[in-house]
């Protein structure tokens, strides 16, 4: 599997993964390549690994009392498999990930059909499914002269295409994870995603001002 590939090869693993595709298969396939970089996955204070048909908020706080431990050698290694997981435990879990970056690396893994929020997106790197955001519409969009978002923004806007704006937004956030974008920027971006998902945003004025700023 190409994603068990990358992080079995990849020289630094990044601090935090979410992998889609089928839970139980991928949660078997991780253990084997962890194994593989010489990670104990069994009787490892430093190891930990969750199975939850439903993640709760509740689950989320015990993930992140653990994350805030120091680990008893180099790294923590926390891997957590999901069916379901709501909003509120996705934001729980994102200070998780914030808080235990340098010293706690998290693999995250849903199925295909999960809805993440975009805060949590922008800090993993995603592995697997069939829905995978790609970088290349966030890449076109940067390489755009201003004047040319601005055209592309506004011809969204005129066909109300809600869904290609989502789709550059997304993918941009994609891009955030190889080339990362500046903090306050990145807000901007994570907000402007999460602004356009409402009724009555308007496509001209988002896209426009993420236009302007990136």
């Amino acid at each position: 599997m190409d994603s068990f590939q990358h992080i079995q090869n990849v020289t630094h693993l990044h601090h935090a993964y979410l992998i889609r595709g089928d839970v139980d298969a991928s949660l078997e396939e991780l253990e084997k390549v962890l194994t593989a970089r010489n990670v104990r996955t069994q009787g490892n204070p430093d190891f930990y690994r969750a199975r939850h048909e439903s993640f709760l908020v509740e689950d989320a706080r015990h993930i992140c009392n653990y994350a805030s431990l120091k680990p008893v050698e180099e790294k923590k290694y926390i891997v957590i498999g999901v069916d379901t997981i709501n909003t509120e435990a996705q934001s729980a879990l994102l200070k998780a990930v914030e808080e235990g970056t340098g010293h706690s690396i998290f693999f995250f893994l849903v199925g295909t059909g999960v809805s993440v929020l975009p805060t949590l997106l922008s800090r993993c790197v995603v592995l697997g499914g069939e829905t995978n955001i790609s970088t290349s519409e966030g890449e076109d969009f940067l390489k755009l002269s201003y004047a040319e978002r601005i055209k592309l923004a506004e011809k969204l806007a005129k066909n109300q295409d809600k869904t290609t704006a989502k789709n550059i937004l997304k993918s941009l956030l994609v891009v955030h994870q190889h080339t990362p974008f500046p903090p306050k920027k990145l807000k901007e971006l994570l907000d402007a995603h999460t602004y356009l998902s409402t009724p009555s945003s308007s496509i001209k004025t988002i896209l426009g001002h993420i236009a302007l700023i990136l």
